[in-house]
């Protein structure tokens, strides 16, 4: 599913327009009814509904809303924010023409009369917010901030028409005054605001509405990852071990040996051929004990890993999780960068990477797949940013981790996203709060190194992090978000491949969807 900013979306409405012979009041009216059946669908029981209309095309798009609603028989009372007709926009004033033909009146707010709404809030089952969509930039200003002001606490659920108003539809940020829906409808496709938190949060429940834009925006590489995504999970039936790849983990460390199970297990549960774990030699027997399907060994020379990983025929190498940051390390990340494999880096071997910038122009010229698995706080080190920006604008964070090291990044969080070497930009819908513990990002690299070499980079990538994300969803399920574990997303991982499989096979668009 496309993400798009606000100007994108615009370009995409007006190429429908100039194209396609439909006009902006048909879009306007089948967003309005979208809208009105979102609605009738989660309170059919409602009897009155109050509509804040805006003077642009958010407001028109209320103003069908409340024309369809009267219809229906519905008590509705409308406002309007502005002084008076002559400052709608053409199409919202159209609009308002259809709505007063059919019986329809408005009340109109304005810098004097802002709070008149009030007291029709304390009687209303519902209120529409069709106040700013994604026209408008942030912040909201005077008076008009005092209206939004006014309903930050709203005795009643909120249904806000694109977004909710106050929010900058590009960007995560939360300004000091907008709206905090309980659901949000909006066309087409997604905003960034509606994905990243914590604006998402204001959204509440996120639907999607079909309104008949037409042909494919190609202005943005941004997509959610959906199932019909990702690859088909079968096997041929002749097949062996070394087909599905063995995986070189480097990880571990006294006191951190965890990390280097978890990310073993992962690696297994994701249908590895083999799995080979090199660590300290301390950790050993512990790690061994833990993972009876894994081999175990200690590390090896640096000089020695090359060969080491041609005669085993490992195909991808995850380094990182738990590891020390020593200088053997530093020695092993260095010889890793010339061997003809894929590599995967995590956790320690981030920080050594983000301390080390003379590697950065080495790690630019491997012709072998390079992915990097950091969080925010790593992606800030990599980048030299602030974390602030990162969580801010994702996107053009993993643009720029990518760029720097032509590594596929995947920047964990909330909703993680990534940057492949199809010059797209994936962002992860599944996964919840519960998974917010230490060792799920070393399940996660884990499971990486597994499928990288079963589906290919790209392919492999967005399967890890949507199945990570879906185990851990299936796993909250039964247990809840407090108590669920790193683990729990590994025993999990079955049911989360074969729920992905239903869904491939059962997935049908329709005229509106929810995240």
């Amino acid at each position: 599913m496309r993400v798009l900013t606000a100007q994108e979306m615009m370009n995409w409405e007006r190429s429908t327009i100039a194209n396609n012979k439909v006009t902006s009041s048909t879009l306007m009216e089948t967003a309005g009814r979208a809208v009105v059946s979102q609605i009738l669908d989660y309170y059919p029981r409602f009897t009155r509904c109050v509509i804040l209309c805006g003077s642009g095309n958010n407001g028109g798009d209320g103003l069908v809303v409340a024309r369809t609603l009267t219809t229906l028989h519905t008590k509705v009372l409308t406002f309007i924010l502005a002084k008076d007709r002559h400052s709608l926009s053409h199409d919202c004033l159209h609009q308002l023409a259809l709505f007063e033909l059919s019986g329809g009146v408005v009340t109109w707010l304005s810098e004097h009369t802002s709070n008149s709404f009030l007291p029709a809030l304390l009687s209303t089952d519902i209120l529409v917010d069709a106040l700013f969509g994604t026209g408008f930039s942030p912040p909201v200003m005077g008076w008009r901030a005092d209206v939004i002001a006014q309903l930050s606490s709203p005795p009643c659920p909120v249904i806000s028409i694109d977004i909710p108003s106050g929010l900058d539809p590009d960007r995560s940020s939360l300004p000091a005054v907008h709206i905090k829906a309980n659901h949000t409808i909006t066309f087409g496709t997604l905003k960034p605001c509606h994905l990243f938190f914590p604006s998402a949060a204001s959204c509440g429940s996120i639907h999607l509405a079909d309104i008949g834009l037409m042909g494919t925006p190609t202005e943005s590489k941004v997509n959610t990852i959906c199932p019909t995504d990702l690859p088909a999970l079968t096997r041929q039936h002749d097949t062996h071990k070394y087909n599905y790849g063995h995986v070189l983990i480097i990880a571990g460390s006294l006191g951190m040996s965890g990390a280097a199970v978890m990310a073993a297990k992962a690696a297994l549960a994701t249908g590895a051929g083999l799995v080979t774990v090199m660590t300290d030699p301390k950790c050993v027997d512990v790690i061994a004990s833990q993972v009876p399907a894994a081999m175990v060994m200690p590390y090896v020379d640096d000089l020695l890993i090359g060969t080491m990983i041609v005669d085993k025929k490992v195909t991808s190498v995850l380094m990182g999780p738990g590891l020390d940051k020593s200088e053997a390390a530093i020695a092993i990340l260095k010889s890793l960068i010339n061997v003809d494999v894929a590599l995967i880096l995590d956790g320690t071997a981030l920080t050594l990477l983000a301390e080390n910038k003379k590697l950065h122009a080495a790690f630019r010229c491997r012709t072998s797949p390079t992915i990097l698995t950091p969080h925010t706080g790593e992606a800030s080190r990599l980048l030299s940013e602030s974390s602030e920006n990162i969580n801010l604008d994702p996107i053009v964070a993993v643009k720029a981790l990518f760029d720097k090291l032509l590594a596929s990044t995947i920047i964990k969080g909330a909703r993680t996203v990534i940057a492949t070497s199809d010059n797209a930009i994936w962002v992860n819908t599944t996964g919840n709060a519960g998974m917010a513990t230490g060792g799920s990002g070393d399940v996660l690299s884990g499971m990486v190194a597994s499928l990288i070499h079963q589906f290919g980079v790209v392919e492999g990538v967005k399967l890890g992090c949507y199945a990570h994300g879906l185990a851990g969803d299936l796993a909250a399920k039964v247990m809840g978000q407090l108590s669920l574990s790193p683990l729990d997303i590994i025993v999990y991982l079955p049911l989360a491949f074969a729920e992905i499989t239903r869904r491939q096979r059962v997935y049908v668009p329709s005229l509106i969807e929810t995240l």
